[in-house]
């Protein structure tokens, strides 16, 4: 059975150690500086500048190593490290049809020429298959093109031994790890075909955290420590035990230097003419944030170490053109910056910044008291609700209230990866559905519906009502609003409830307007209501008995993209309520007087059905239009006024 992986933060050092706006701060740094990613990135690519433009497909050819370099030359290794930073990019790919036919067959022809190499290296050498094989899965290259092949035939070479190495150095966790991960991305199964790689790495795992816990400064690596725990993370996660994982995580950030990287030690490799070739700290912490992306809670003891790292990107920039880049220190005699260097540490900004959005959401979640589900999405959420009929007086048609939510709102956020959901991740999610206002009497369901929602999608759920606004005394109201919306503004794909709200966003006018503080709440509170939607990171609903008294100004699309009326199940619903309770199939009397009341039962609430349901089950079939007749809904005493109000349903896309 597999285990249980997560790592809980330890006790003496839980999340909320780190604020939640030292976060923010951290968070807005980091954004900063991955403003200028493709702008410095663009320096180093051969056919210039790699800002995208809307609509426009993207041509990426190749990266050289220095930015001033004449001429420029294609690096493999950079060329790789700068696709992976891309990557990481969501302004990169969400904005381009991004095409690599010219760079596919550049390396393509260094294949005929045996020239698929870095450096002096011989020709499909560890390092260069290694950062060549993931980076050939990301152009989408053809898995029985001559170029994949060449290089997993090189990789499977490669993984028949104890550990990867180059030439006499021995073997090594970073060359290992990688060579891994490209021949995973190919389908390779490596339990399977990598065992003595895997055991290899397991020893040596085990190793560096006992030469670390001894203090041998001599023989302990942190590199090597880092990449083969990874390696055992990644590819035998059914077997490593959590205590090694904590412990490894503990043992390596517990090396890391005051100035936020990690001292070299041995090197992977000559650069013939060019020195030694070592580890970057960066592409390690890049790697880390990668392989704990869905267990990131195993991180949470390291952020002070993060923040140092992040110092050191600050304290050692290196300008070309005003855009920030970075070199490696590997080359003392170059001051130039490098394309590798500078795409690594902007791809740890990248994931570092979407790190540190995980934590601000979670701690979000906490402080909002969340209902927090792991659950996968559910798509069977709407079964077990009977539903209403929405009737929509701008397109002339009634649909059912599941088919609308699910046809408009909830499947264009599928991925189109996976059968999961995300708002944050859609290129175009400011022109999605994502709020709405559901109005309706009491008892029909509103609140059923939201909870569908969220479990549907398989996202957490947030309920808010007056209670949580007023909970330091009406007088300070505006100042929790204040701290709420703070923590709402942070969350990522969670479904965010307010109900019972006529209170907070009651209309400033006429009959129905409250009192002074009532006016002075729904003006405080729409512009948050307006940030929230801005955002496009959640959805959100309002839950209101009467739409009448909600302000002109709530209700604006800019804010909500549908108010829908919610009533009590429409007839065929009741219809399959009442086969469902009574357990059989409907005879022709009862089915007769149902049609005949057709509008008392399409009127009745949940509750009242299942009154009626237990008189029909209980009396004989020939009572059955006793039963109905002396059937009185509470709402038909006000059905003029409930169609008067179904006429403000509207459910409209964004523009």
């Amino acid at each position: 059975m597999q285990k249980d992986d997560t790592v809980e933060p330890s006790e003496e050092n839980q999340d909320p150690y780190t604020s939640f706006r030292q976060l923010k701060e951290w968070r807005s740094e980091v954004a900063q500086l991955c403003h200028y990613h493709l702008m410095a990135l663009g320096h180093f690519h051969l056919n210039g500048d790699i800002v995208p433009e809307t609509g426009k497909h993207l041509s990426i050819h190749g990266f050289t190593n220095l930015a001033i370099a004449k001429p420029k030359r294609i690096s493999i290794a950079s060329t790789a490290t700068c696709i992976r930073s891309l990557i990481s990019s969501q302004e990169f790919l969400h904005s381009s049809n991004i095409k690599y036919d010219v760079l596919l067959d550049a390396l393509d022809k260094r294949r005929t020429l045996n020239k698929l190499t870095t450096g002096e290296l011989e020709n499909l050498n560890p390092f260069t298959v290694g950062q060549l094989l993931p980076v050939l899965r990301l152009t989408n290259a053809a898995v029985s093109s001559p170029l994949v092949r060449a290089c997993t035939k090189a990789a499977l070479d490669y993984i028949k031994h104890p550990g990867v190495r180059i030439d006499n150095f021995p073997a090594n966790g970073y060359l290992t790890y990688w060579i891994l991960v490209g021949l995973q991305q190919w389908g390779v199964n490596i339990c399977e075909k990598a065992p003595k790689c895997l055991d290899w790495s397991d020893n040596e795992l085990h190793r560096q955290i006992c030469l670390f816990l001894a203090n041998d400064d001599d023989k302990s690596d942190a590199f090597q420590l880092g990449y083969n725990l990874l390696i055992q993370y990644r590819f035998r996660k059914y077997r490593i035990r959590t205590a090694i994982i904590k412990e490894g995580l503990k043992t390596l950030f517990g090396a890391q230097l005051p100035r936020g990287v990690w001292e070299k030690k041995d090197s992977l490799f000559v650069y013939g003419s060019s020195g030694n070739a070592y580890c970057f700290s960066f592409e390690l912490l890049s790697s880390i944030f990668n392989e704990f992306k869905d267990n990131e809670i195993a991180l949470v003891d390291f952020n002070s170490k993060f923040a140092q790292a992040f110092s050191w990107i600050q304290r050692n920039i290196y300008r070309v053109h005003d855009i920030p880049c970075w070199r490696s220190g590997a080359r003392a005699d170059d001051p130039r910056p490098e394309s590798w260097a500078t795409a690594e540490v902007y791809h740890f900004l990248e994931l570092y910044r979407r790190y540190l959005s995980q934590r601000l959401h979670r701690s979000a979640l906490d402080k909002l008291r969340s209902s927090i589900t792991m659950e996968h999405p559910n798509p069977n959420a709407f079964s077990n609700l009977y539903q209403p009929e929405i009737r929509l007086p701008s397109e002339d048609k009634v649909i059912r209230l599941d088919v609308a939510l699910k046809l408009r709102m909830l499947e264009p956020l599928r991925s189109a990866r996976d059968a999961t959901y995300s708002l944050v991740r859609q290129p175009a999610r400011h022109s999605l559905v994502r709020s709405g206002i559901f109005f309706g009497p009491p008892g029909t369901g509103k609140t059923s519906y939201v909870k569908a929602i969220a479990r549907y999608l398989g996202w957490p759920l947030v309920v808010l009502d007056p209670s949580d606004f007023a909970r330091k005394g009406f007088p300070l109201i505006p100042i929790v609003t204040i701290e709420i919306f703070e923590s709402l503004l942070e969350l990522e794909d969670t479904v965010v409830f307010f109900d019972e709200m006529e209170v907070l966003i009651r209309t400033r006018q006429g009959a129905a307007a409250g009192n002074f503080e009532e006016k002075f709440l729904t003006t405080s509170l729409l512009p948050k209501l307006q940030a929230l939607y801005s955002e496009a990171r959640s959805l959100f609903f309002v839950a209101t008995n009467s739409f009448d008294t909600i302000d002109d100004a709530a209700k604006r699309e800019a804010r909500f993209d549908f108010k829908l009326q919610i009533m009590p199940p429409c007839f065929d619903q009741k219809l399959v309520m009442i086969k469902d309770r009574m357990g059989k199939v409907l005879g022709s009397k009862i089915t007769h007087e149902l049609a005949r009341h057709r509008e008392s039962v399409a009127y009745a609430t949940l509750g009242e059905m299942e009154d009626v349901i237990r008189k029909l089950v209980a009396r004989p079939v020939s009572d059955a239009e006793k039963v109905l007749d002396d059937f009185n809904p509470k709402l038909l005493k006000d059905k003029a006024e409930i169609e008067r109000e179904g006429t403000n349903n509207m459910f409209e896309t964004p523009r």
